[in-house]
């Protein structure tokens, strides 16, 4: 399925999910020890399927999170308690990507834009950041690209930096940082943290600046 569904149809979803209370969280916020933002939004399946008229295989509850392209919602992505995602089917993703705040509104200000694939990576990084930035989650690296330079047009003066993963998708990080003229940062991982970060995940490679996060604050 591709392109299906109306932006309209999309955009409806809002009055389905609720808005995240930001004196609450979702079970994947706590296991990732990241914090919600005003821009997420939670469900659960019964509502997806009522809007959509689409059975999600995932459990509830679901964090609802709208990526957007030119100040339209484009597409929705899915995710449970426990890390499992879907974007929904029929939606287009390509270009499309969510925003852990606000952007501002006249491309001449300067400020730190930090692109990743996923939420917990991007959020890891901007909520430990000392100072503000604005976080923009892709989906996924293939999509990294098109995203940051949608991001470089828009945002000309703006330090962006592209959260890259160690192994797979690094070379996507780097091939959308040097496109637009921004810096790319992977998580580095001792011996220790390897040894570390196994032990408490059934032998799971760190990759990602989540997995740095959890193992050092």
């Amino acid at each position: 399925m591709s392109n299906e569904r109306s932006l309209d149809e999309i955009k409806r979803f809002l009055s389905k999910a609720r808005k995240i209370d930001m004196t609450e969280s979702h079970p994947y916020l706590v296991r990732k020890k990241v914090k919600p933002t005003s821009t997420m939004f939670v469900t659960d399946c019964d509502s997806v399927k009522d809007c959509f008229h689409w059975c999600l295989p995932l459990k509830d509850p679901l964090l609802a999170i709208p990526f957007g392209s030119q100040g339209h919602i484009q597409t929705w992505q899915f995710i449970d308690a426990s890390g499992e995602k879907r974007f929904l089917a029929g939606a287009k993703v390509k270009g499309a990507c969510w925003c852990s705040g606000s952007l501002p509104k006249t491309s001449s200000e300067r400020f730190v834009l930090a692109i990743g694939e996923v939420v917990a990576t991007v959020l890891s990084v901007v909520q430990n950041y000392k100072g503000d930035a604005v976080g923009v989650v892709a989906g996924s690296c293939g999509n990294l690209l098109p995203v940051a330079t949608t991001m470089r047009e828009r945002f000309p003066k703006a330090v962006i930096v592209v959260l890259g993963d160690v192994g797979n998708g690094a070379e996507d990080a780097i091939k959308a940082a040097r496109t637009i003229g921004a810096s790319v940062r992977f998580p580095l991982f001792t011996a220790e943290d390897k040894r570390v970060f196994q032990s408490a995940n059934g032998g799971k490679t760190p990759t990602d600046w989540n997995d740095f996060y959890q193992l050092h604050y």
